[in-house]
C-alpha cells in the first residue's frame, strides 16, 4: 500500500482543535463497519482469514489455487487496485503510455498517472478491473486515490484530475454491477463521490511506517487531529464505514492490541499489521494460531517431501494433534521457509532433522532469528542443529570434545524416562551440547573429566531434544519413546490454554469406525464360497453403521464372463440391501505399491501382493481413482435399500480408500485432488510384537500440497495381513488397543483419549472359520460400548476440517471458532465452562477430558467458569446433522440417519422433548450415575433445576425433528 499523500499543511487545519474532544466516544453505530483484514503476502492464511468479514488482497501475489480457495472461503475479498500511481518495477511500465505520467512520488519509487485523460482510466478497466471480475473478485479497494495532488496541488489541473477520478467510479460501478469499493482517503472527492464508497480506509492514526527507513512509530499528533476530523466527517456526514489500518513491528502484541483499542474507541473498525502487511496483526478479532511449521527432511519417500519416512511424522505428529495442533510440512531440502512473518500465522515451529550439511540447518536458524527474537517458539528434535547461526538461535554451548568415560546422569527432569526405563548411558552418538545461561537443562550427564552434557533443555527459544536420549529403537526397528512428549512440547512450544478440536470425539461419545474392505469380496474360492454372503450374514446381526469399500475390477472387468458377472452382482446385492452400509471405492484393479506411480520400482510381481489381474490393462491414475465412483453410484440406483430415509439415487459414494501399501504419491493425491475425491487409509500403527507403544501410532492426517490423506485410526493394511494370515486370533489384540486409545485407566499414556474406536478387516477374512468368530465377537463387544458410530466418509470430513479448523479472540476476550464442519472441541479445566450460547449443543466432563458440542459451523463462546446451564446435550450415538436455537428456548435438533439413536440431554425444569407434537417418553437418571459409562463431573450437573433424561429414538423416530417445549 502506498503513504497516503498529505495535499495540505495540516497545521493550519487544525488550530483550535482540542484532542481530547477529537477522542470523544463514537455513536454505536459507528461500529457497524464489518471486521476487516489486510493480506499483501503470498500463500495467504485462507484458514485466518474466514474469522474477517472483509479481507484485501493484491491478487498479483496469488497463486490461482489460492485466490481461487480465498474467494470461496466465506469473507468478501477485494482485490487492491492502484489507481493514482504504477510502481517502477510494475509490469504495467512496458505498457503504458508515457503521455499519462504527470508526475513521480519519490518515497515509493513510483510514477503518478493522469486521471484527467480517458486513455489510463480505460487502461485500468481494460487491464485491471475487468480481469479480475472474470477471476471471481467482487469488490476492490482501490489505493493512491489522491496521489494526483503531487502534480496538481490546485486550480483547474486539480479540478481536471478529480473530474476524472469521478468518472472512474462510476464507470466502475456502471460495468460492474454490485461491485463494492473501499477508498483509501480521497476525502477531498467525498462531496462528489461518496455515493460510490461502501467504505473508507486511512493509514497512521496512531502509529505509522516510513517506508525509507522500514521503522514503525507514533505519528505526529497533528497529522492524527486533521485525519479523525476527516474520518468523522466520512462516517457521520456521508454514512460510509470507516476503517484505520495502522502500523508496528511484527509480533509486538502490546502495542497492535493498545493501538486497536484507541481506533476501536473511536467509531473506526482497525486492522494494526507491519509496514508490507503481511504480519496477521491486530484487529476487532485476532487469529490465534493451531497450525505448526513441522521442518523436515530427506527425500526419499513416494511425495518427494521425506514426509513418510521422517521421525516427526510418524512419532511427534499425534501428540501434537492430540494438543490440537495441525501441521504445515515444509522440506528444508527442497523448499525455502515463508518469507512473511511467521509469527501470527503459526503457533510455532517444530523441527526434527537428520544429519545434515550445515548450510541448509544455518540457513533456517538465520532465518528463525528474528521471528524467535519476537515471540515464536521453536522445538528442535533429533540430531544437533550445525553452523554458528543454529547455536547462537539455541543458546547451547559446547565443550569441544566428545564424552568421556564415568558417564552418569547428574541432573533430569521428571518427564525424562517417564514413558520408558530410564535412558541407557551411551557415550557414542551423545551431542556435544551444554546448556546455555538463559536455558533449563532436562537432561544432564557428565562424564569422568566433568564435562558437561545437556541433550535435552528448554530455552527462551523453545526447546532442544536430541538423540540418543529421545527416542528408543529396537533391533527390529520398533520405537519407544524415552520422554513424555507431551509435557516437552507445552513446555518447549508455551503451548496456550485454548480449546482444542477433538478428533476422536463428537457429541459427547467417543468415535465408533467399521471399515470393511472389499478385497476378494465376489471372487469364490476353490470350494465356491464367496466372501459377500458371509459378510452380509456378519453384517445383518448388527445395525452399527459400516463402510465397504468396493474394488470395481471383481465385479465388471474384462475377462469376466456374463455368467460370471452376473453372479458376482448377485453375491453383492444382499450387501447392498443393509441400510447400515455405506459403500466406498476400493479402486479400479487394486494397485498395491502406488510409488509405481511416481517412478519408483514396482513389487507387485511379489506372490503376496494382490491385485486384480485384468488382461491387456495397464493402471491409470484416472480410471483407479475417479472413474470408480460412476460404477458405485450406479449400484446405489439399482438397490432398493432406504439408506435410512435417504432415497437410494441420492446416496452417492463420496470416499476412496488406498489399496496395498496405502502410500499414494503426488501423481495420485494430485489426481484425487482434481477429481474432488476424498481419501482414507495408510498409516494406523507401526506394530511387530508386545505391547503397543505411543512412538508405533501415526496420526490422524497426513497433509500434503496435494490434499490431505486422512489415515486409518488403528491397523494398517500390513499389519493387517500380519495378524490375520497364520495369526488369525492375534487380531484379537485390537480390542485391548481400542480400550488402550480411549483414555481412562486403560490409557496408554494417561487419561487420554487418542483414537476412535476402529475395526478394520478385509472381507476375505470371513472365509476362515476363525475369522468369522473372531469379527463377531469384536463386533458383538463394539456394539456394547458407548460409542457414537461414524461412516466413514464421515470421520474423513472431520480430518479434513481438523486441518482447516480456526480460532479467533477478540478484543473482549471471546473465543471465536471456525470449526468448518468439526463441532466437537475438548477445553482445559482451567478455562471453566461456556455461558449461554445458541451455537451450543451440549458439554459434559468425564476422565479423559472437558468436552463442548457446537450445533453450527462457528460460535462465539465466552468462558466464564460457572455451571454450564444451557449444555443440554450430554451425549448420543450419532452425529447431529442440525441444531437451531430461537428465542425462549426453542431448541429444534435432528441427528444424522441413523437405524436408533440413543442420547442423555439435561431439561430445564418443566420443558419436555417433543416429535410430531407429541411428547417423547423418557427414562430419568441420576446425574451421578453410570459413572463407568461417562463419568460425569458433579461440576457439570450441580444445577437442581436440569434433569438428566435418556432417549431412546428407534426407526422413523430416529430420522424426525426433536423440540424442545417448555412453558412460556
Amino acid at each position: 500500500m502506498f503513504v497516503p499523500v498529505f495535499a495540505r499543511v495540516v497545521t493550519a487545519l487544525v488550530a483550535g482543535m482540542a484532542l481530547l474532544s477529537v477522542l470523544a466516544s463514537a455513536p454505536a453505530a459507528a461500529l457497524e463497519a464489518q471486521d476487516i483484514a489486510f493480506y499483501y503476502g503470498t500463500r495467504p492464511p485462507v484458514d485466518a482469514l474466514r474469522h474477517y468479514d472483509q479481507v484485501v488482497v493484491q491478487p498479483n501475489q496469488l497463486l490461482p489455487d489460492e485466490a481461487a480457495a480465498l474467494l470461496a472461503s466465506g469473507p468478501r475479498i477485494f482485490a487492491y487496485v492502484s489507481v493514482g500511481e504504477v510502481a517502477r518495477n510494475s509490469v504495467d511500465l512496458a505498457r503504458i503510455d508515457q503521455g499519462w505520467v504527470i508526475g513521480n512520488n519519490s518515497t515509493w519509487n513510483s510514477l503518478v498517472m493522469d486521471l484527467a485523460g480517458a486513455g489510463w482510466r480505460e487502461f485500468l478497466l481494460r487491464e485491471h478491473f475487468t480481469p479480475l471480475w472474470q477471476q471471481g473478485y467482487r469488490a476492490f479497494f482501490l489505493d493512491t486515490m489522491d496521489s494526483y495532488l503531487l502534480a496538481a496541488k490546485d486550480g483547474a489541473p486539480r479540478q481536471r484530475q478529480e473530474d476524472g477520478m469521478v468518472a472512474l467510479l462510476a464507470e466502475i460501478k456502471q460495468r460492474f454491477p454490485g461491485v463494492q469499493l473501499i477508498f483509501n482517503r480521497g476525502f477531498e472527492l467525498l462531496d462528489r463521490d461518496a455515493r460510490y464508497a461502501d467504505g473508507i480506509l486511512a493509514e497512521s492514526l496512531f502509529q505509522g511506517y516510513d517506508p525509507v527507513a522500514k521503522k514503525h512509530g507514533p505519528t505526529p499528533e497533528a497529522n492524527r487531529t486533521w485525519l479523525i476530523s476527516q474520518l468523522r466527517r466520512a462516517r457521520d456526514q456521508f454514512g460510509i464505514p470507516v476503517t484505520v489500518i495502522d502500523y508496528v513491528d511484527p509480533g509486538d502484541w502490546t502495542t497492535a492490541e493498545a493501538t486497536a483499542r484507541k481506533i476501536l474507541e473511536l467509531g473506526f473498525m482497525p486492522w494494526v499489521a507491519n509496514g508490507d502487511l503481511t504480519w496477521l496483526g491486530q484487529g476487532r478479532i485476532r487469529h490465534v494460531p493451531r497450525t505448526l511449521l513441522a521442518l523436515i527432511d530427506g527425500g526419499g519417500d513416494s511425495a518427494g517431501e521425506g514426509q513418510l519416512d521422517s521421525p516427526l511424522f510418524k512419532h511427534l505428529a499425534l501428540p501434537l494433534e492430540y494438543e490440537g495442533y495441525a501441521l504445515d510440512y515444509l522440506n528444508i531440502e527442497q523448499d525455502q521457509l515463508p518469507g512473511e512473518p511467521l509469527l501470527g500465522r503459526y503457533a510455532g515451529v517444530v523441527s526434527w532433522l537428520g544429519e545434515r550439511s550445515s548450510g541448509q540447518q544455518a540457513g533456517v536458524c538465520a532465518r528463525l532469528q528474528p521471528e524467535v527474537k519476537v515471540g515464536l517458539p521453536v522445538a528442535f528434535f533429533g540430531s544437533l542443529p550445525a553452523g554458528a547461526a543454529c547455536q547462537q538461535l539455541l543458546g547451547y554451548q559446547q565443550n569441544g570434545r566428545a564424552a568421556g568415560t564415568g558417564l552418569r546422569i547428574s541432573a533430569q527432569d521428571p518427564a525424562i524416562g517417564k514413558l520408558g526405563t530410564a535412558p541407557a548411558l551411551r557415550q557414542w552418538g551423545l551431542p556435544d551440547v551444554r546448556v546455555g545461561n538463559s536455558n533449563q537443562t532436562w537432561l544432564q550427564l557428565t562424564d569422568a573429566g566433568g564435562n558437561q552434557f545437556d541433550p535435552i533443555q528448554i530455552g527462551s527459544f523453545g526447546g532442544l531434544a536430541l538423540q540418543p536420549y529421545v527416542m528408543q529403537y529396537g533391533a527390529d526397528g520398533s520405537a519407544s519413546w524415552l520422554l513424555d512428549p507431551f509435557t516437552f512440547l507445552r513446555a518447549a512450544l508455551r503451548l496456550p490454554v485454548q480449546p482444542a478440536f477433538e478428533l476422536s470425539t463428537d457429541n459427547g461419545r467417543r468415535i465408533g469406525l467399521i471399515d470393511i474392505r472389499g478385497d476378494r469380496l465376489a471372487t469364490p474360492t476353490d470350494n465356491g464360497e464367496r466372501a459377500a454372503g458371509k459378510l452380509q450374514e456378519l453384517l445383518s446381526k448388527t445395525s452399527l453403521p459400516a463402510t465397504l469399500a468396493l474394488i470395481e475390477a471383481e465385479f465388471d472387468a474384462p475377462g469376466l464372463t456374463d455368467s460370471e458377472q452376473a453372479q458376482r452382482q448377485a453375491a453383492l446385492k444382499p450387501l447392498l440391501e443393509l441400510p447400515q452400509l455405506e459403500l466406498a471405492a476400493h479402486t479400479y484393479s487394486h494397485p498395491y505399491f502406488w510409488p509405481v506411480f511416481d517412478g519408483q520400482r514396482d513389487y507387485s510381481a511379489l506372490a503376496h501382493l494382490y491385485s486384480v489381474q485384468i488382461p491387456n490393462y495397464a493402471a491409470d491414475l484416472p480410471r483407479e481413482i475417479a472413474k470408480p465412483f460412476d460404477w458405485l453410484n450406479g449400484l446405489h440406483r439399482e438397490t432398493s435399500s432406504r439408506w435410512f430415509g435417504n432415497a437410494a439415487s441420492t446416496r452417492n459414494a463420496a470416499l476412496l480408500i488406498w489399496s496395498g501399501d496405502g502410500k499414494p504419491g503426488p501423481a495420485a493425491l494430485a489426481t484425487a485432488q482434481r477429481a474432488g475425491v476424498g481419501h482414507y487409509g495408510g498409516g494406523g500403527i507401526d506394530w511387530r510384537f508386545g505391547p503397543l507403544k505411543l512412538a508405533q501410532l501415526a496420526p490422524a492426517a497426513r497433509p500434503t500440497r496435494w490434499g490431505t490423506q486422512v489415515l486409518t485410526p488403528l491397523i494398517d493394511e500390513n499389519s493387517f495381513a500380519r495378524l490375520w494370515y497364520g495369526e488369525a486370533l492375534n487380531y484379537r489384540k485390537v480390542l485391548d488397543w481400542n480400550r488402550q486409545l480411549g483414555g481412562g485407566n486403560n490409557g496408554l499414556v494417561g487419561a487420554r483419549r487418542l483414537k476412535p474406536w476402529s475395526l478394520s478387516f478385509h472381507a476375505d477374512a470371513v472365509l476362515r472359520p476363525a475369522g468369522s468368530a473372531l469379527l463377531h465377537e469384536l463386533l458383538t463387544v463394539q456394539a456394547q460400548e458407548p460409542l457414537n458410530h461414524l461412516w466413514l466418509s464421515e470421520y474423513a470430513q472431520r480430518v479434513q476440517a481438523f486441518q482447516h479448523a480456526s480460532l479467533a479472540r477478540d478484543l473482549d476476550g471471546h473465543w471465536r471458532v471456525q470449526g468448518n464442519g468439526l463441532h466437537s472441541l475438548r477445553i482445559p479445566a482451567s478455562m471453566g465452562w461456556p455461558a449461554a450460547n445458541v451455537a451450543l449443543a451440549g458439554g459434559h466432563e468425564d476422565s479423559t477430558g472437558r468436552y463442548l458440542q457446537l450445533g453450527a459451523d462457528q460460535a462465539i463462546l465466552r468462558f466464564n467458569g460457572k455451571t454450564p446451564e444451557s449444555l443440554l446435550l450430554v451425549d448420543a450415538s450419532a452425529p447431529l446433522s442440525s441444531w437451531s436455537h430461537g428465542d425462549d428456548n426453542d431448541i429444534r435438533f435432528r441427528f444424522s440417519p441413523r437405524a436408533s439413536v440413543q442420547f442423555r440431554i439435561r431439561l430445564p425444569r418443566s420443558c419436555q422433548l417433543q416429535q410430531h407434537g407429541k411428547t417423547l417418553k423418557a427414562r430419568s437418571e441420576n446425574p451421578r450415575a453410570d459413572t463407568a459409562r461417562t463419568q460425569t463431573s458433579a461440576a457439570v450437573n450441580s444445577n437442581r433445576s436440569e434433569g438428566l433424561s435418556s432417549y431412546d429414538l428407534r426407526g422413523d423416530a430416529a430420522l424426525a425433528e426433536v423440540q424442545l417445549v417448555c412453558p412460556r
